[in-house]
Formats: C-alpha cells, structure tokens, sequence
C-alpha cells in the first residue's frame, strides 16, 4: 500500500486527489485501490514495471527512484497468495491494485487459538 500511495503522489500533479479504497471481489478477496490522476502507465511500460530496476524512458532522470517498488510490492503480493494488477484510470491515471485472499473462519479461528 505505501509503494501504491508514494507511486500516486509521484507521479501525479499536486492538486490532483489520490483516492484509496478497501474492497471485496466476487471471488471473496480482499481488494486494495489507489487510484491517482496522473499520466498513467503506457502499455509498453506496464509490462515491464515489475521487473527489478526498471524506470520508464520518460521519468528517468527527472523523478526520483530505484525501479525496485513496484518489483518489490509484487513479490510481497505473490508470497501472500495475491497479485497486483495495474489498470488505466479514465480519463488518464492509474489504479493499482492489490488483491489478497481473506482468511476463511476456520483460519481465523485456528490463528486465535494458537
């Protein structure tokens, strides 16, 4: 969620709003969005995001970063048994999303009593 916001706040104008909303999907998962009004993620550009170091043409040298966030977020996703999807904000920005599956009751109730 802190890479989704400062993604957000970086690379969109300052008096634009960044808006932040907890969900659950169809399929019972927990589903977190930032969406921003930014200039939003190119199509060549969103499927390289996630790799490591990777900075799009038109951000390097002029905002600051690693190209790690994002590489980093996914992993983290994936060893939760979640996954990131990136989406166009229309008409221009970027949602992303993190989504993750809930405990089911009996997990709960396992985790509560150990």
């Amino acid at each position: 969620m802190d890479n989704f916001v400062t993604n957000a706040a970086k690379y969109s104008p300052a008096d634009t709003i960044i808006a932040v909303n907890l969900t659950r999907d169809d399929d019972g998962n927990a589903v977190l969005a930032v969406l921003d009004q930014g200039a939003g993620i190119s199509a060549e550009d969103k499927s390289h995001v996630f790799e490591r170091f990777y900075r799009s043409a038109n951000v390097r040298g002029t905002v600051p970063g690693t190209g790690l966030g994002l590489a980093i977020a996914n992993q983290l996703a994936t060893i939760n048994n979640g996954r990131i999807k990136l989406r166009d904000n229309q008409p221009h920005g970027t949602i992303a999303e993190l989504i993750l599956p809930l405990a089911t009751t009996k997990e709960r109730h396992q985790l509560n009593e150990s």
